[in-house]
């Protein structure tokens, strides 16, 4: 790695600056990104990179959530952007308390916005009338205190969808308490300012005015913006997907072409760098697709994860011939280095 690249990958694992030095403090606001897929029918999975959605509680759940592509040289929604998501998070029976559904982007460090007047900006449509809440919860980190800590300093903002299908631009204000005081945190890269787009809330932290609120139209969302101070006309600041890729690649990488190199025979342990540093250590997931090796009588018959840390991992292969069925041992010691692609994801996603 040359000196630009290790600098910058200093810079965009350090979470005083993880948000890349500009104003928006949402990642991935545009929808750019999605390495996981397009189309999600889980609840409580991450989506677009740093969305999750989630429906929380009694009942049975119904969440979506899909990549969509603005139609080229459109003028609703201004800047010319590619993609947004559509998405539902509910809960069928509509029960009185203690539950609440919501689209969530994910914002490291509880204490970014404490004692801050933020603003939030986006466009939004929905497919029926109703009513949306925008909220900003906070998690104390692993080891802190609980969520049910802090049930009412959540704040937010209640906004109107008054004519289906229509783009419309909204621009929030939250008063931001400060929490922390007489709270446990854990490590500060375990704590989190989740940005709610809450669609279904009957507890008192997405809910403060217990108007319980139900929607149960398909949401569309582009270009949300989060930035510090009171600003009347908040605009979105796209960053370049470049950059956007990698901030995201802090808590989530994908690698379909993971070449692992060996020489024939016998067992090998093979060093796999992430592209970016890791919030946390990592889970490591092997998928079950692999392309051969380049040598034709040679087949990788196990992989084990040996070690994991936040800049990579290192696992042990093991060669197989496939006529015999056992650990191949090569008869040519001259023999050259060969590989196989090994897909694998790498996951530091808050849980």
């Amino acid at each position: 790695m040359n000196n630009s690249a290790a600098q910058f990958q200093t810079l965009v694992s350090t979470p005083e600056v993880i948000q890349g030095g500009l104003s928006n403090f949402v990642m991935n606001g545009g929808f750019d990104i999605w390495q996981r897929g397009t189309v999600f029918i889980i609840n409580g999975v991450v989506t677009a990179d740093r969305w999750r959605v989630l429906a929380s509680g009694a009942g049975v759940p119904t969440v979506s959530a899909t990549q969509m592509t603005f139609t080229p040289g459109q003028t609703e929604v201004p800047g010319n952007p590619e993609f947004y998501v559509d998405f539902q998070a509910f809960l069928t029976p509509h029960l009185p308390s203690g539950t609440s559904s919501s689209l969530t982007n994910l914002i490291e460090n509880v204490l970014l916005f404490e004692g801050e007047t933020i603003t939030v900006s986006f466009w939004m449509k929905g497919t029926i009338t109703g009513t949306i809440s925008v909220v900003l919860s906070r998690g104390f980190g692993t080891g802190g205190s609980p969520r049910s800590a802090d049930p009412i300093n959540e704040p937010t903002a209640f906004v109107q969808i008054t004519t289906p299908n229509t783009w419309t631009k909204y621009v929030v204000k939250l008063d931001v308490p400060v929490t922390s005081t007489g709270k446990t945190l854990g490590p500060i890269e375990t704590t989190v300012s989740g940005l709610n787009f809450a669609t279904d809330t009957r507890d008192t932290s997405h809910d403060p005015d217990n108007q319980q609120i139900q929607y149960t139209g398909v949401v569309s969302l582009a270009q949300v913006q989060l930035s510090i101070g009171d600003i009347d006309d908040l605009e979105f600041v796209g960053r370049d997907v470049g950059l956007e890729l990698t901030l995201c690649q802090r808590y989530y990488e994908i690698n379909d072409k993971s070449e692992a190199s060996f020489v024939e025979g016998g067992t090998h342990s093979i060093w796999q760098n992430f592209k970016v540093t890791k919030r946390i250590i990592p889970t490591i997931t092997y998928f079950s697709r692999e392309e051969p090796p380049t040598q034709s009588n040679v087949t990788v018959g196990s992989t084990v994860i040996l070690s994991v840390r936040d800049d990579g991992f290192r696992i042990r292969l093991t060669t197989v011939d496939p006529n015999a069925n056992t650990n191949f041992v090569s008869i040519d010691p001259t023999d050259v280095s060969h590989t196989t692609t090994k897909p694998w994801e790498a996951d530091a996603e808050y849980a």
